[in-house]
């Protein structure tokens, strides 16, 4: 009897935890119905939020928001406050942003085509990849922003300031760069044919396989710039500054450097075929190995300081 007593409550207690399965079971199921429910009554998935949206568009300010791929094509945001915000893949097309403040934004693969971001700031902003297609960025602050591959052709970009910014791979083809500050910037293999650059200062900047055919580089500095195998074939570049510049390589076929400063200048193996160098100082250039065929060099001061007096020079120890 002892052992039958003993055994009861084992049995019992051992049915309480059978009939207790089938109810956590049941609560279970009921969660996840809940769950479901809630999931199908959410809405539409925003890339951006929503909240952040909102913002903006009623105070036309919000710093560090999230608003990816929301589409302001159009939209009035001068002088609009988007300080480390999130804009990557975003419709600002013809979009106003003068005067806006964007540094540290994110603007990569967005479509900037024909926006008006005269005098913004997006100094320290990722511009990556972007379509800035005919868009005004005059006086307007890029100062290490990243625009690699970004699209630049027919930007507006006068008086901008593009210091130390990275445009590796940038298509700046027809962009006007005048007057702009581009000293120390990173424009490896950048596309800046027929640019007009007059006036533009690339002191220290890497132009290293950049093509600049036919651009015109009237009065631009070139101080200590990398142009090692650029393009300046039928280049315009009167009064330019290219003191201890490395041009090593470069193709100058047809190039005009009326009046232009060589001194110190790398030309080792550069192509000066048909080239006009009138006026130019070559002093304590290198020009060993430099292809000087049909070139013009009336009035220019030769690398040893003796002015060079015939109308062209063509290479006869090659």
């Amino acid at each position: 009897m002892y052992r039958s007593d003993e055994a009861a409550p084992v049995r019992q207690k051992h049915g309480e935890e059978a009939d207790a399965i089938p109810k956590r079971r049941g609560a279970s199921s009921f969660v996840l119905i809940v769950l479901a429910a809630a999931l199908c009554a959410a809405g539409p998935s925003y890339a951006f939020k929503p909240s952040d949206f909102a913002r903006l568009l009623s105070t036309n300010s919000c710093e560090k928001c999230d608003l990816e791929q929301v589409d302001l094509a159009a939209s009035n945001l001068a002088a609009a406050v988007l300080n480390g915000a999130n804009l990557a893949d975003t419709d600002l097309t013809m979009t106003n942003l003068y005067y806006s403040n964007m540094e540290g934004a994110s603007l990569k693969t967005g479509n900037l085509s024909g926006a008006n971001l005269s005098g913004a700031n997006l100094s320290g902003a990722n511009l990556s990849g972007a379509n800035l297609f005919g868009a005004n960025l005059s006086g307007a602050n890029l100062s290490g922003a990243n625009l690699s591959g970004a699209n630049l052709t027919d930007a507006k970009l006068f008086d901008a300031n593009l210091s130390r910014a990275i445009l590796t791979d940038a298509n700046l083809s027809r962009a006007i760069l005048s007057h702009a500050d581009i000293s120390r910037a990173t424009l490896a293999r950048a596309n800046l044919n027929k640019a007009l650059m007059i006036g533009a200062d690339f002191a220290g900047s890497n132009l290293a396989r950049s093509d600049l055919t036919a651009a015109d580089m009237g009065n631009a500095k070139f101080f200590r710039a990398d142009l090692y195998c650029a393009k300046l074939r039928d280049s315009r570049a009167h009064g330019a500054d290219f003191l201890s510049a490395d041009l090593s390589q470069a193709d100058l076929t047809g190039a005009d450097m009326n009046g232009s400063n060589f001194t110190a200048t790398d030309l080792d193996l550069a192509d000066l075929t048909s080239a006009n160098f009138t006026n130019a100082i070559l002093f304590r250039a290198i020009l060993s190995r430099t292809v000087m065929n049909n070139t013009v060099f009336t009035g220019s001061t030769w690398t040893d300081g003796k002015i060079f007096r015939s109308a062209t020079y063509e290479r006869t120890d090659r």
